[in-house]
């Protein structure tokens, strides 16, 4: 995996489909991140157990980012750290380690972009629930 901006994913992504779930995946395993933002080191651990749909991004939005592949490690910790809130993060802050994420992931920076902005756009509601 690449670097950018600091990011890396020290695990490997143990996912197990759910046909039970409309189609969801559950993490087997905890799954972290860590980020290095300047002078301030980061790190975020998506539990094993979570279900997800690989990124929740708007729908108006899907049709243009495939969301799986390289996109899940990135897109799955954003999912954990929206569902939760997560104390010590902002809504801002997620969505930066979302785009850092895809990048480092191997994702182009007009698609990491996308999703970012699609995030950035239609998440408040989601994060506000």
């Amino acid at each position: 995996m690449r670097k950018f901006e600091n990011v890396a994913f020290p695990d490997p992504l143990l996912l197990k489909y759910e046909s039970g779930h409309g189609g969801d995946w559950e993490l087997e395993q905890n799954f972290r991140i860590f980020w290095s933002e300047g002078v301030r080191e980061r790190h975020y651990t998506a539990e094993a157990g979570l279900i997800t749909d690989m990124a929740s991004i708007p729908g108006w939005a899907q049709s243009f980012v495939n969301k799986e592949g390289i996109k899940a490690p990135a897109s799955i910790i954003h999912d954990q750290m929206y569902e939760r809130r997560e104390p010590g993060w902002t809504r801002r802050e997620c969505d930066r380690l979302l785009y850092a994420g895809l990048r480092a992931s191997g994702v182009g920076w007009l698609e990491a972009k996308a999703m970012y902005f699609a995030v950035r756009i239609g998440g408040q509601s989601v994060w506000d629930t």
